[in-house]
């Protein structure tokens, strides 16, 4: 039988050819915090399966709301499957959160975009306070590490609609 932690999370931002990635145990320890790019599905999943192998997690966390395209949300959809079919030989549940979920956390928590998230990760987090890239310009295309970001808010909405009992 496998060896879980009851509280801890892998928690994941799902891209067309990257995935960020945040492991928590609770809300108020970070053991990783990353992003991995890949060339198909397969090589996603075997990420993913690495993750899950070094980390233990009682649950995946999946976000897959920056697809974008019909091609791109193709590509998340099979790297999903392939992930539930991966997590459910290890026994671990997965779990998706949904926009409207995040964008609840993000609003009662007073912020406004990605940036403010990454701030407040930042004091939450004080070893992520020199990975907060400066606020961008529209005209600037969004930082890599954004997508670490990403999957640290995935964890932290999917904590805190579970210890407030709501998704």
């Amino acid at each position: 039988m496998r060896k879980t932690h009851a509280s801890r999370i892998l928690a994941l931002d799902l891209r067309a050819h990257r995935i960020g990635y945040a492991v928590l145990e609770g809300a108020n320890r970070l053991l990783d915090f990353g992003a991995s790019e890949f060339g198909s599905p397969k090589m996603a999943r075997e990420r993913v399966r690495a993750l899950a192998k070094i980390f233990c997690p009682f649950v995946i966390v999946v976000d897959t709301g920056a697809a974008r395209g019909r091609r791109d949300k193709r590509r998340t959809a099979l790297m999903i499957r392939a992930i539930r079919r991966m997590a459910r030989l290890q026994s671990v549940p997965v779990a998706v959160t949904s926009g409207r979920a995040l964008r609840r956390f993000f609003t009662l928590r007073g912020l406004r975009n990605k940036y403010d998230f990454a701030v407040l990760a930042a004091t939450w987090f004080p070893q992520l306070a020199s990975r907060v890239p400066p606020k961008r310009k529209c005209y600037d295309s969004e930082p890599p590490i954004m997508i670490s970001f990403d999957a640290l808010a995935v964890g932290s909405a999917y904590l805190a609609a579970q210890h407030h009992g709501s998704g």
